[in-house]
């Protein structure tokens, strides 16, 4: 949907929250207006799942990130407490609902997932074929990120559709080998097997041809040993001619480019922008730091939904190598390893508890039944067939191992979630029709049944109960609906660009207000006040109060204080404001922007320096091993005057990343500093010929030669420079200072302007501009280091 600024997850977490709270108010009011009694059926999955529910408050209470457990972290959402309450209220409406003259049933249910997966692979084709641009492009107003080839309904991932369209492929194959269609019942079927089969082969992603070869090989294996088809062993046709499927591709991956001309092919593999995840050895590495850090997280983890802490905290050094070491992940490679770091140990036993609980009753109960089916079939002298009660046991079973084997590869997104407890919910609905006189003596379903007619008083009760119950969830649909609007306003804030800057502060403010718990919209205001305050003081002295305000907002909202404002009486009032870093004070990116609001106001706000090394160093305690915390310490202690700590942080830089180009320049600066040009224009040299097209160290090469008076070599250098990076404002004014050493007026005349072009109003080059211009230009003696653009 268009409306949040994050399109999939979040609409998804609030429809469930809303359609399984309305669902549980039509289930109570039915049974005590409409049916008066109160039926609860109870399951051998109940404590297990109850328990691993309440793990996951426990990890709450005691979580590093409250808010990011609750609701989830921002743009995942599916990782939340939240969305794992509705996920087990749906299993325990679903199972409670079904019964044989209820409406609901299992047939049901699977023909409204199996034709709502249809218009997945219809949306998914319409993608790949370019057919919802053509709409867009016709005039139709649809979200523009439908344009894209990877354009979805599952998630904002390519992969992560392919996992669902397997638990699907799977599901389907098993409806078609267990229940032969009679005529043309079964081409609807077959037209989505086939049609999500293409769609897979189209992707081609590896972890999918795993999970079907898994999967199909070990029903096949276990239909052979227990001789379910006998003569009517045809059936497995099907299933073998899709394991070929997955081998091939598997081992050969025909559509995966070999060359560029592969590219051009329109849907082709190589045409999609591949998903990178955390790989799964830096996965475990992150989930055994986090389990180890305390006695609290190996027991319950570091709070469900705060695994960007685990990440920030526990990544390994070696990640620093990798070529996406600047990312900031969410998000292990898989689920399982997700509910280990930030559940711990009590976590994932619950969790495994119920996998193994209904893989047990599954399986000895399918293998009683089919020798009671066998025995009765042999008495009437018939080939064995499945039996209705089994007919929806195989489907499903595909399913959920099909679901169980993703979440130890790819991790949970809302879709697999919901897809995963509707599946455990109606295979215990299956299973319970099994000899449910049987069951109940066993314990796997109990029922508990309350008449109100005959207890009237219990009637006066539930009547209350009912009441308190609606108040209860309307009182949440009205947070509901405050949250909600919050994106929307804050979705409308960041990508309208038809909005003034104060009609974007506008609708931020009305996003905090309207939902004061997310951490991530008060960030994203601070930098805005900060973005006004910078564009103020352009202004002058006479706008000097203004910026003022604009960063107490700024650094109210960031890190939390007192405010100023005028009431509406006109009578000049202070309130206080919670900061971002008091809200979810372990979150590495508050005390990272905080530090840099503090690091660019230093020169207008006394201790902002002193407050900016503070909260850097905050910063890299939450994130030990990223380099540039430790490169920005450097740069201030420089601004302070403390060489040897800027150079202790230089070097510590270095060591958590001994290519970081940022840190090997200022290694080569220091030989500068010190008095040593020569040494720092070979240590420099040195650093250009690993990183030959690196901008920063062009501009770095060519202000070192023309401090050491050769104007020429640092001409070429500087012109390199601005070729790779044509917006750089410091390398066209030191190409400017170095053109006009030369005497060369109007090559340093079109670089001057090229700078105020690119910082309008700088009064510093419209003087250069000016002295050029009359012929009274003086050169500098040298050009200072400078980080900051003119």
């Amino acid at each position: 949907m268009p409306f949040s600024f994050e399109a999939f997850e979040f609409n998804k977490q609030y429809l469930l929250l809303v359609l399984v709270l309305l669902g549980y108010i039509g289930w109570l009011g039915k049974m005590i207006f409409i049916d008066k009694e109160i039926r609860i059926k109870r399951t051998i999955l109940d404590i297990p799942i109850l328990g691993f529910i309440v793990f996951a408050i426990l990890s709450v209470v005691f979580s590093v990130d409250a808010m990011s457990s609750i609701f989830g972290f921002y743009g995942k959402f599916s990782d939340g407490l939240m969305v794992l309450i509705c996920f087990g209220l749906l299993y325990f409406l679903l199972v409670n609902q079904f019964n044989k003259a209820n409406i609901v049933s299992v047939r049901g249910l699977i023909r409204t997932l199996l034709c709502s997966s249809f218009l997945v692979v219809l949306t998914s084709y319409f993608s790949l074929l370019g057919i919802w641009q053509k709409i867009i492009q016709a005039g139709v107003k649809l979200p523009v990120v439908m344009i894209q080839k990877t354009f979805n309904p599952i998630g904002n991932s390519i992969e992560g559709a392919a996992m669902f369209l397997t638990v699907i492929l799977v599901m389907t194959a098993g409806l078609l080998i267990v229940n032969i269609p009679k005529k043309l019942k079964g081409i609807p079927l077959f037209v989505l097997l086939f049609s999500v089969l293409g769609l897979l082969v189209i992707i081609d992603y590896t972890p999918v041809w795993i999970i079907i070869l898994i999967t199909l090989v070990s029903f096949i294996s276990f239909a052979l040993w227990k001789r379910i088809f006998k003569q009517d062993v045809n059936r497995l046709i099907l299933p073998i001619l899709i394991i070929i499927i997955a081998m091939v591709f598997l081992i050969s991956s025909p559509f995966k480019p070999v060359n560029n001309q592969d590219a051009q092919v329109p849907l082709s593999a190589a045409n999609f922008i591949q998903e990178y995840k955390l790989d799964a050895g830096t996965g475990f590495e992150i989930t055994k730091g986090a389990v180890t850090s305390s006695v609290k997280s190996a027991f319950i983890g570091t709070g469900i939904g705060t695994f960007h802490y685990d990440f920030a905290k526990f990544k390994p050094l070696e990640f620093n190598q990798n070529r996406f070491w600047q990312i900031r992940f969410d998000r292990p490679g898989n689920y399982i390893l997700e509910i280990i770091a930030t559940m711990g140990i009590l976590g994932i036993l619950a969790y495994f508890s119920i996998i193994v609980l209904l893989l047990l009753v599954l399986w000895l109960l399918v293998q009683t039944k089919l020798k009671i089916a066998e025995q009765q079939i042999a008495k009437k002298e018939k080939k064995p067939i499945l039996t209705d009660d089994l007919s929806y046991i195989f489907p499903l079973a595909f399913a959920f191992i099909a679901l169980l084997l993703a979440q130890f590869i790819y991790y949970q997104n809302i879709v697999l979630g919901f897809t995963f407890w509707l599946v455990l919910a109606l295979l215990i609905i299956v299973l319970s029709s099994f000899s449910e006189s049987k069951l109940k003596q066993q314990g796997i379903v109990r029922e508990k049944v309350i008449s109100l007619q005959k207890f009237p008083e219990m009637g006066l009760v539930f009547n209350i109960i009912f009441i308190v119950f609606v108040v209860a969830v309307f009182s949440i649909y009205f947070f509901t609906y405050r949250f909600y609007s919050a994106d929307i306003a804050y979705a409308q804030a960041i990508k309208s660009s038809q909005l003034t800057s104060d009609q974007r502060v506008a609708e931020l403010e009305k996003a905090v207000d309207l939902n004061p718990y997310e951490a991530n919209y008060r960030i994203v205001l601070s930098r805005t006040y900060i973005a006004q305050a910078l564009r103020v003081a352009a202004d002058g002295e006479q706008a000097q109060a203004e910026v003022t305000k604009y960063i107490s907002y700024a650094l109210a909202f960031s890190k939390g204080g007192n405010i100023d404002y005028i009431a509406e009486t006109g009578e000049l009032k202070s309130k206080y404001i919670k900061g971002a870093v008091e809200i979810s004070e372990n979150r590495v990116a508050n005390w990272e922007i905080l530090a840099m609001i503090y690091r660019n106001i230093q020169g207008v706000a006394a201790g902002a320096l002193n407050w900016a090394i503070t909260s850097f160093e905050k910063a890299s305690e939450l994130e030990p091993t990223n380099p540039a915390f430790h490169i920005e310490l450097g740069k201030l202690y420089l601004n302070k005057g403390e060489t040897d700590k800027a150079k202790e942080a230089f070097t510590k830089a270095l060591e958590l990343k001994g290519d970081y180009v940022t840190a090997l320049i200022q290694e080569a600066l220091f030989y500068e500093r010190d008095g040593e040009l020569e040494e720092a224009i070979k240590k420099m040299e040195s650093v250009y010929a690993s990183f030959p097209e690196n901008a920063e160290i062009l501009f770095q090469m060519g202000r070192l030669y023309y401090n050491n008076n050769e104007a020429d070599r640092a001409i070429t250098f500087f012109e390199g420079s601005v070729v790779l990076m044509p917006n750089y404002s410091n390398a066209y004014y030191s190409l400017g200072v170095a053109y006009a050493s030369k005497r060369d007026t109007d090559k340093a005349l079109q670089s001057f302007r090229q700078v105020l072009q690119l910082n309008p109003g700088n009064q510093d080059v419209q003087d250069k501009i000016e002295e050029l211009e009359s012929g009274k230009f003086k050169t500098p003696e040298k050009l200072e280091n400078e980080e900051s653009e003119k």
